[in-house]
Parts: structure tokens; C-alpha cells; sequence
């Protein structure tokens, strides 16, 4: 089954708002989050692809992290790019299908591969790490398989009906066989916003 994300763009950010309420009441927490620990490891990119932008929920948050950097956004939802670019002015959206002819510092990925399928993954990858530029990094945030509220989620989520939930160990596989040479990994969101106060001792946990 494929989803087709225009379908969707007008009830997305309330779906997930709903099916996350217990672990936070603001929906960004987790936007902010995943680009709070994409900060950690680069400084100060001069680039930055949000890839799978969807309707744009992290943006805001690139923006923030991100002052000095130029950021761009593409997906192949074209319904989604135009209710992202509504939103975000100063946002440079390029077409999804030319993204080969840019390169950038920083390439931000959050929740797109488990939707794409296993057989098209190795050859994404690739031409992802052919647009970064000499010292660039790729961020990659997924869902975790093992975590029993994650896949009550996904099983609930009407968009994530064809996803296919991609371990950790899997992506490093991929991920140097499309000729990454370092990879940093691990997992993380162990507390919820009324815990966030432990955040820092995640990276004693990333193994977990």
C-alpha cells in the first residue's frame, strides 16, 4: 500500500497531536527535539535540507537552531510543499525531483524512510550522500521497532499504514554500504515534556 500524503495535509498535525497526548500536550516538543540533537553534531552549517519536509512541523525549529544557515525544504507531497511554503517565506523549497543538483552542509531527515520501501532505501541513500558537501552530515531520526508505544502508533495512524519500521542495526548497514564512513547512533525521547529536566542523561542511555 502506498499513502499519499496530499490526502492528509489538512488533518496530519492534529492526527498526531492526538495519538502522541500522552507523552506530551505541546505537539513541537518532539519537532524541537529532534532538531535540538541534530545541533549537537555540526556547528554553524552554512546549508540545511530539511528532506521529507511534509507541511513544514520542523521548520520553525531549523529556523531557530539554525540562524546564520540558508535552509531549504523539498517532498513529494506537492499539496504539503504548498501548505509548508504559506507558512515559511524565507524558506527556499526546491522540487523534489531536481534535489540532485544541490549539495548542503546539513541534510535533516525526521520519520521519512519508514515509508520508504526497503528495496529503495540503499539507492536514496546514496544519492543523498552524493549531495552533501566535503564535511557534511546527514541526521536521520526513526521510528524505534522494539518500543511497544511505537508501533501502538504506527498501527493507529491512518498515514503510516505502509510503513515498514527500519532497526537501528539495518540503517548502519545501509548507511555504509552507500559509503557513510562515520556513523554515530543510538536511540533517545526517554522522557516525556514533564520530564525534560532528565534530558541530559540520555546520552548515557543511547545504547538502551
Amino acid at each position: 500500500m502506498t499513502i499519499n500524503f496530499d490526502d492528509y495535509v489538512d488533518t496530519y498535525e492534529d492526527s498526531v497531536s492526538k495519538l502522541t497526548s500522552f507523552f506530551s500536550k505541546k505537539r513541537d516538543y518532539f519537532d524541537a527535539y529532534k532538531v535540538e540533537l541534530a545541533k549537537k553534531y555540526i556547528q554553524k552549517p552554512k546549508s540545511v535540507l530539511d528532506f521529507g519536509c511534509g507541511i513544514g512541523l520542523c521548520l520553525n525549529h531549523l529556523i531557530i537552531n539554525f540562524k546564520d544557515s540558508k535552509i531549504y525544504a523539498t517532498d513529494d507531497s506537492t499539496k504539503s510543499v504548498e501548505f509548508a511554503k504559506n507558512k515559511f517565506e524565507n524558506v527556499h523549497f526546491i522540487d523534489f525531483k531536481n534535489i540532485e543538483e544541490y549539495s548542503f552542509d546539513l541534510i535533516f531527515i525526521a520519520g521519512v524512510f519508514h515509508h520508504v520501501t526497503s528495496n529503495r532505501r540503499p539507492e536514496l541513500l546514496k544519492t543523498l550522500n552524493k549531495m552533501l558537501n566535503q564535511n557534511g552530515k546527514i541526521f536521520i531520526t526513526e521510528h524505534n521497532p522494539y518500543n511497544p508505544i511505537t508501533k501502538k502508533i504506527v498501527s493507529q495512524c491512518p498515514y503510516d499504514a505502509d510503513a515498514e519500521l527500519i532497526k537501528m542495526k539495518k540503517m548502519k548497514k545501509i548507511l555504509i554500504n552507500a559509503d557513510f564512513k562515520k556513523i554515530d547512533s543510538g536511540y533517545y525521547l526517554f522522557f516525556p515534556y514533564f520530564f525534560k529536566f532528565m534530558r541530559p542523561t540520555e546520552k548515557f542511555m543511547k545504547w538502551l
